[in-house]
């Protein structure tokens, strides 16, 4: 009975000695992974191989060295792969037998050559980025020296005015071919009245240039209607016409309002076995043109041209007791280069003449496209 007890005391001392080591050792490793964790949030390689080399020899090494290649494996995770290389290549050092320290090297250092392959791709991408930014900025300095000047400030710096205030000279062109060109010869002077629509084409070119108090330019217009509408009458007058106007305008009033003086032309082909109501139209009639136009009058980036002519070309026909002449037009642009931008343009043209017996009218609706480089 006594042995008994006594061998159970002994046991519980030995237990409890075991525990006592055990709980020993845990704290005594838990303190160890406190200094590397310690070495890994300061990313510190001296400290972590400090570490290594004073527990090298020490029995509980292999749980060290496993739980500083967990820490290692986090940082991969998290993508940090300068100090999770530098950390394994110390694990290694201090272990040259560590086989799955090896292994992680191995899947660390391919992942972080991805990983600096991907920097130089972004790297690359963000020059090509600022390099195309640059290339923006110097077009844009480019048109800054065209449109603006600098100029010295009383303090010594350097400022820019605009080419409107320091009143530097540009100029515009535009063209267009008037792919339809439908006209309307109503002539009332003659009773049955004469009233017929023909298809042609025109061509239209423009020209400006503005120096420091004046605007200049020139209005061509060419146009032919050869193609009868409706009727199919070999007789149908072909008309034709052309118009020549030098134009000004005074830019200390106005940049929009010009006064125009210039030459019109109308040619007039008939048959000469044309019912009398035709034969009765006007022939070739020539005049000088003296009127105003109104230009670029903006609706959005679109804009409205109108002009107004006197035709004292009349007082030298007996028969025609006055004459004008109208155009409106929309001009639409559509489509830009970095010459020139591409324009759709809408219009209608009208000469009007008072007769000694009626009137005859002659308008017309145009549907044109073209091109125009703006100011320059």
């Amino acid at each position: 009975m006594i042995n008994n007890r006594i061998k159970t005391i002994f046991f519980i001392l030995i237990f409890i000695s075991l525990a006592t080591s055990l709980f020993a050792v845990d704290e005594y490793v838990s303190n160890i992974y406190k200094e590397i964790d310690e070495s890994f949030a300061k990313k510190s390689e001296e400290v972590l191989n400090e570490i290594l080399q004073k527990y090298q020899n020490d029995k509980n090494y292999y749980l060290i060295e496993n739980y500083a290649q967990k820490k290692v494996r986090r940082l991969v995770l998290s993508d940090e792969y300068n100090f999770a290389m530098s950390a394994i290549v110390i694990i290694i050092e201090n272990n040259l037998d560590n086989e799955s320290a090896l292994e992680l090297y191995s899947m660390i250092s391919d992942a972080y050559d991805e990983q600096k392959h991907q920097e130089e791709l972004a790297l690359q991408e963000e020059q090509a980025k600022a390099q195309k930014i640059e290339v923006a900025k110097e077009r844009q300095r480019g048109s800054v020296d065209k449109e603006y000047i600098s100029t010295a400030t009383t303090s010594g710096g350097q400022v820019y005015i605009s080419g409107a205030d320091t009143k530097l000279s540009h100029s515009s062109w535009l063209i267009d071919f008037g792919l339809m060109n439908f006209s309307n010869l109503i002539n009332t002077s003659y009773d049955p009245m004469y009233n017929g629509f023909n298809y042609g084409v025109s061509l239209e070119y423009s020209y400006v240039y503005s120096n420091q108090d004046k605007t200049f330019g020139i209005d061509t217009d060419f146009a032919g209607n050869f193609l009868a509408v409706g009727d199919g009458s070999n007789d149908t007058p072909i008309l034709a016409g052309m118009e020549l106007v030098p134009k000004m305008a005074w830019n200390n009033f106005s940049k929009k309002f010009f006064l125009r003086f210039g030459a019109v032309a109308l040619a007039t082909g008939k048959s000469a076995e044309a019912e009398t109501s035709r034969n009765n139209i006007m022939d070739n009639f020539y005049s000088p043109a003296l009127g105003f136009s109104l230009e670029r009058l903006m609706l959005g980036t679109s804009y409205i041209n109108l002009n107004m002519d006197y035709l004292p070309g009349h007082l030298f026909y007996e028969d025609v007791k006055a004459a004008a002449s109208a155009k409106a037009s929309l001009t639409i642009p559509f489509g830009e280069t970095e010459k020139f931008n591409m324009i759709l343009k809408i219009g209608i043209k009208d000469y009007f003449f008072v007769k000694s017996e009626g009137i005859e009218n002659r308008a017309s609706f145009v549907l044109a496209i073209g091109a125009e480089n703006g100011s320059k």
